[in-house]
């Protein structure tokens, strides 16, 4: 996939530079340990992970408009976080200066991952993004994650739990991956 053209990408970047950019547009840019209820203290959190974000013009005049973040675990990598901010910018951008951002960045990002499976779990606003980029869903059954012998052992524990949360209508994610 090519990355979309009316965009300019910035990155590798860590967590703390990327709430610093946003925090210039007065965008409060949550972390991980802020907005990972299910998954502090797990390799989701804790995972070194970098971020690109795309810009709706140049990085030196535009305006960060969508990161994607993702890390390397054991022989994955798992996405940390896809976030568009389009309409924080709304009234002060075109709306074709922010349109399809994040699907954007996500895609430059995924594109440059491609070389082990990619393991995330998605909010239901990016879950669509991720699929059109080939990512198919985890399936638990039983309570167990069948079929991904190539996902780390600890890292079906987390889905698994998730499932389980999910079942009970404690959370929204859907476990998904790409080869």
């Amino acid at each position: 996939m090519m990355a979309d053209d009316r965009f300019q990408y910035r990155g590798p970047l860590d967590e703390h530079q990327v709430k610093e950019i946003f925090a210039v547009e007065g965008i409060d840019y949550d972390i991980r340990n802020e907005r990972y209820k299910h998954l502090l203290n797990t390799m989701f959190e804790e995972t070194p992970a970098q971020y690109w974000i795309a810009y709706n013009d140049s990085i030196e005049t535009g305006k960060p408009i969508a990161v994607q973040g993702i890390g390397p675990y054991k022989n994955v990598y798992l996405l940390s976080g896809l976030k568009s901010y389009g309409g924080h910018y709304a009234g002060k951008l075109d709306r074709s200066e922010t349109e399809k951002a994040g699907k954007a960045v996500s895609e430059k990002v995924i594109a440059a991952h491609g070389n082990r499976p990619i393991v995330g779990l998605a909010q239901p606003r990016g879950l669509r993004t991720f699929e059109e980029q080939g990512f198919s869903h985890i399936e638990v059954q039983d309570g167990k994650v069948v079929n991904q012998e190539d996902i780390p052992e600890d890292v079906k524990e987390i889905i698994e739990a998730s499932a389980e949360r999910r079942s009970r209508g404690d959370s929204d994610v859907t476990p998904i991956r790409k080869i």
